[in-house]
């Protein structure tokens, strides 16, 4: 009786408190008649509908597929018992909060080619040399074994090493509206990017005078660089996991508010 007549308030608070009151009925008779109803309806009213939306409001055209992409992030895993994250509406269901992420500026920088020359030696054995007294002849030791030194030299590499750069910028804002009282309630800034940096070397001289990350670098062959639209695209996982932190930072407000 409890349970429904805080049910008949129509709120969000009172129906949670309703659905505890039918969730000990529940316990003590579970054949208790229309008790799963109940719970139903007072879950359906205490439950915290969200919805997830992306908007583009920058001057760029947007790679194939990108929206799809940031849509896709995973908000099912922050599911509570009280709140319910959709990335695709659903009809007839009122959401109480929307959060929507505003895309303000994409900035794409300039191609960017460095190149550097440098040397690189190493001291390598060379063989060995007799020891010679002031005449000029070959020292003994006490053996009477001719003594000798090792010999060594330096060898060297001449390397011209060349770097790419290119990066993605995205700024926006991650905006929570509660669709009740039509509201602007929190607003978050947000930025993240892409990076593309690719390198390689070439090398002459002699080649065993190379460090071992330089001997990798002479592995790599040059790369095109990524259009600016690939740029924009490769922001989307970073995108997602940000959007995916904030929103997890703002749960328990919603649930509650």
């Amino acid at each position: 009786a409890h349970g429904s007549k805080l049910l008949q308030q129509k709120e969000r608070k009172s129906a949670r408190q309703a659905y505890n009151e039918f969730h000990k009925v529940k316990q003590l008779f579970p054949d208790y008649k229309d008790i799963d109803q109940r719970m139903r309806d007072a879950e359906e009213m205490g439950i915290c509908q969200v919805l997830f939306e992306m908007q583009n409001s920058t001057d760029k055209i947007m790679p194939k597929g990108f929206e799809v992409a940031i849509l896709n992030v995973t908000l099912k895993n922050l599911n509570q018992k009280w709140i319910n994250f959709d990335t695709k509406e659903r009809k007839n269901l009122f959401y109480d909060y929307t959060i929507l992420l505003s895309l303000k500026n994409i900035e794409v920088s300039p191609e960017h080619v460095r190149t550097k020359e440098y040397e690189e030696s190493l001291e390598v054995d060379d063989g060995f040399q007799y020891v010679l007294d002031k005449k000029g002849n070959v020292k003994k030791d006490t053996a009477r074994n001719d003594i000798k030194i090792p010999k060594t030299k330096i060898i060297k590499a001449y390397v011209k090493e060349t770097m790419l750069d290119k990066s993605a910028i995205v700024n926006g804002t991650i905006d929570i509206y509660d669709n009740r009282s039509d509201q602007l309630i929190k607003t978050e800034t947000i930025t993240f990017r892409s990076d593309f940096q690719h390198g390689w070397a070439k090398a002459k001289g002699d080649l065993k005078a190379l460090k071992p990350n330089t001997r990798k670098k002479l592995k790599y062959n040059r790369i095109p660089f990524p259009s600016d639209l690939q740029m924009i695209y490769d922001t989307n996982e970073n995108l997602k996991n940000i959007t995916q932190y904030h929103i997890s930072q703002y749960r328990n407000m919603l649930i509650n508010r």
